[in-house]
C-alpha cells in the first residue's frame, strides 16, 4: 500500500501535466486562430510541440515538480513552477530558432507560457486539494520511537502523500512525560492500550486502514495472531522503516537490524543494473572529459592566481568493500588548509579560496574526478565518497556506517539533492546515512537519472556543496 500509493500519486502529477500542456496548446490555437483548430493546424503543431513538452517535462522534473514532498500548494511550489517554465519556455524558443518546424510559433509560444501557467496551477491546485482532504489512508501508529515521531510530523505536514494519522497507540512507558506532551502538541489522539483486545474497537471506530508497528516487538507472534483474528476488520500491516522510507526518501537507522542490511543493503543483486551503470558511467565520463577539457587549462590558472600551490587536490578516498583510491579535484583551499592535521568541512569555511568557493558552488572542482569514474573507482551516482581517517571515526560513532560502501561512491548522489547541507556532526550525519541507505536500496536507472537531472537544478541554483 505505502509505496504503491506514492507511487500512484506521482504518477497522476506526471500524467496529468502531459494532458494539461496538450490542452495549453488546444487552447493556445483556438485563441490565436478563433476558431477551434482544424486536424491539419492540429497536425502541423503537434509534432514540434511534443518535442517541446519534454523539455518542459524534464524541466518540471529537475524543479522537483514530482516530489510529493513539495507538490503541495505553497511558496516552494510556486517557486519551483517559475523556474521551471522560464527555463523550459527559453530552451523552447531556442529549437524554434534553430529548427524552424515549419511554423512561425512567437506568438503561439506566448500564449502557450501563459496558458500552460494558468492550466498547471489550476490542476495542481486542484489534485492537491482532492488528495489532501479526500483519499487519504486513515492511519494508525502503533508503539513510540522517535522515528516514529518523525515519520508522524513528516505526514502531518504533507498531506499530499496520503496519510491522514487518526490514533496513536503506546503502552503507558514507552515514552518519557516531555514526549507524551509533544505528542499532544500535534493534535494526534493517544490511547494507551496493553492488547489488541482494547484496539479493536478503536480501530472500527476510526475505520483505521493502516496499522504502522513503530517498534519490532509489536510485530510479536501474539500480535500478528491476534490481528489475523481480526482479519475481518480489514486493517493492513505494516512497519515503520517503510512507510519512514517512502514519506522521507531516507531510511530510519534505528530503526532498522542486521536482518535489512542482509535483505537490502548487498551490492550483487543487481547484477543487470551494474552493468549498464558501468557502460553508461564510462560513455558519460569520456563525453564529459571531451566537454569540459578546455575548461581545465582556465581553472587550473585561476586557482594558481589566487593562491601559491598545485591547482589539484589529490587525497586518500574509500571506495567499494573499503578499497582505498586516490581522488583528484580542484584545489579549493589554500594550501596551508590542513597544516593542523586532517579537518572535517564546515559551511562558509574560511579556508575556502575565492575562486574555490565559485568552483564548489559550480562543481567544477569535481572535474578531475570523471578520471576516476572512467577507471571504475568511483560512479556518478553514489555515497559520496570518505577519507579513511574520517571513515574509520565515524564507524565507531554511527552504526551501520560502514554498509554504505557495499556500492561505489558517486560524484553526486540522493544526499547531495536533498537541498540541505549536512555538516560533520553525528546527526548529520546520521541524515546522511539515512539518505544513502535509501539510494543502496531503492538503486536504479530511473533513479540515477533523476538524481542528475536534480542536480543540474542544485548546480544551477549555486547549492553545491
Amino acid at each position: 500500500m505505502t509505496y504503491s500509493t506514492h507511487r500512484w500519486r506521482t504518477l497522476t502529477l506526471f500524467a496529468g501535466d502531459i494532458v494539461v500542456l496538450y490542452a495549453a496548446l488546444f487552447f493556445t490555437l483556438l485563441i490565436r486562430y478563433g476558431s477551434i483548430p482544424s486536424a491539419e493546424r492540429w497536425q502541423q503543431h503537434f509534432f514540434p510541440f511534443s518535442l517541446v513538452f519534454i523539455i518542459y517535462l524534464v524541466s518540471f522534473a529537475i524543479a522537483g515538480l514530482y516530489q510529493l514532498s513539495i507538490a503541495r500548494n505553497s511558496k516552494i511550489f510556486s517557486s519551483a513552477l517559475i523556474q521551471a517554465m522560464v527555463g523550459a519556455t527559453a530552451l523552447a524558443a531556442i529549437f524554434f530558432y534553430v529548427f524552424r518546424p515549419g511554423i512561425t510559433p512567437r506568438l503561439n509560444l506566448i500564449l502557450f507560457v501563459a496558458i500552460s501557467a494558468i492550466l498547471i496551477t489550476l490542476w495542481r491546485r486542484l489534485l492537491n486539494y482532492i488528495l489532501g482532504t479526500a483519499l487519504l489512508i486513515r492511519t494508525l501508529i502503533l508503539g513510540y520511537s522517535k522515528d516514529a515521531f518523525a515519520l508522524s510530523s513528516t505526514l502531518q505536514h504533507n498531506p499530499q502523500l496520503g496519510y491522514l494519522l487518526v490514533l496513536w497507540v503506546m503502552n503507558s512507558d514507552e515514552c518519557s512525560l516531555e514526549e507524551t506532551e509533544r505528542l499532544r502538541r500535534m493534535a494526534i489522539p493517544l490511547y494507551t492500550a496493553a492488547t489488541l483486545e482494547d484496539i479493536a474497537p478503536l480501530i472500527m471506530n476510526e475505520r483505521v486502514e493502516l496499522i504502522v508497528a513503530a517498534t519490532d516487538h509489536h510485530m510479536s507472534p501474539t500480535l500478528l495472531q491476534a490481528l489475523f483474528m481480526h482479519r475481518n476488520l480489514r486493517t493492513q500491516i505494516t512497519d515503520l522503516p517503510t512507510l519512514y522510507e517512502t514519506a522521507t526518501g531516507k531510511v530510519p537507522v534505528e530503526s532498522i537490524g542486521e536482518l535489512w542490511f542482509m535483505k537490502h543493503a548487498t551490492g550483487a543483486h543487481k547484477p543487470l543494473y551494474e552493468i549498464f551503470k558501468r557502460t553508461s558511467d564510462i560513455v558519460l565520463s569520456l563525453l564529459s572529459l571531451i566537454a569540459t577539457a578546455p575548461l581545465a587549462p582556465f581553472i587550473y590558472a585561476a586557482i594558481k592566481l589566487e593562491s601559491h600551490g598545485s591547482g589539484f587536490f589529490i587525497q586518500h578516498r574509500v571506495g567499494k568493500n573499503g578499497k582505498v583510491f586516490l581522488a583528484m579535484k580542484f584545489r579549493t583551499m589554500n594550501m596551508h588548509a590542513e597544516k593542523n592535521g586532517p579537518q572535517w568541512a564546515a559551511p562558509n569555511d574560511p579556508r575556502v579560496t575565492r575562486v574555490g568557493r565559485f568552483l564548489r558552488n559550480t562543481r567544477l572542482d569535481e572535474l578531475p574526478q570523471l578520471i576516476n569514474v572512467l577507471k571504475g573507482d568511483m560512479s556518478f551516482v553514489g555515497p559520496r565518497p570518505e577519507r579513511p581517517e574520517f571513515m574509520e571515526a565515524l564507524s565507531q560513532k554511527i552504526p551501520f556506517y560502514q554498509e554504505r560502501l557495499a556500492i561505489k561512491p558517486g560524484l553526486t548522489g540522493w544526499d547531495q539533492i536533498s537541498g540541505a547541507y549536512h555538516s560533520a556532526s553525528p546527526e548529520d550525519t546520521m541524515e546522511k546515512l539515512q539518505y544513502d541507505l535509501y539510494y543502496i536500496k531503492n538503486r536504479s536507472l530511473v533513479l540515477d537519472a533523476a538524481i542528475l537531472l536534480r542536480t543540474v537544478k542544485t548546480v544551477l541554483s549555486g547549492a553545491g556543496r
